[in-house]
């Protein structure tokens, strides 16, 4: 009796152990992918990662992921209405990673590095902003930002079918 305690108290210790440990590949124990993370704001005036995800896109060709993120009014005319023109408030941020594969499966890729955030804002004047940041600081404006503020305000929300 006295051996089998032993066993199960020496079984409970690895199972502690074994699960407490950081997986270097995401810099947490929880998973999270630090390296795709926005850590300073600079000239961004708002984190878009923490802001409502509409739709997603991979560019196997580029190499990049990007993922369609708005504040709320956009998410709930994205919800409601569709893509298109949206009410004045809604502001939309594109943002583009370089993608890489993923040391945890095998033929996977995640979110690396940013490579770059877009920003359109529709203003009280039914008008629309473009901005374009790079290592979160603001560059000036295309000249293809028109084809680019297209693309993304008709961008469809992604939707899940229970």
């Amino acid at each position: 009796m006295k051996n089998t305690s032993y066993i199960v108290v020496a079984l409970l210790l690895t199972l502690l152990v074994g699960c407490a440990q950081q997986n270097p590949a995401t810099d947490t124990a929880l998973g999270l992918n630090e390296s795709a993370a926005i850590h300073e704001l600079a000239d961004l005036p708002e984190n878009p990662l923490l802001l409502h995800g509409i739709t997603s896109r991979i560019q196997p060709k580029d190499g990049t992921l990007s993922t369609l993120y708005g504040n709320t009014i956009a998410y709930d005319h994205a919800h409601t209405k569709g893509a298109g023109n949206y009410p004045a408030g809604a502001v939309l941020y594109y943002v583009t990673w370089q993608s890489e594969a993923d040391k945890q499966w095998f033929g996977a890729n995640v979110p690396a590095l940013i490579k770059t955030v877009e920003q359109v804002k529709f203003t009280d004047e039914n008008k629309v902003q473009y901005a374009l940041y790079r290592d979160n600081k603001r560059e000036s404006e295309i000249s293809s930002s028109g084809m680019r503020i297209n693309l993304i305000r008709n961008m469809k929300i992604a939707t899940f079918v229970e």
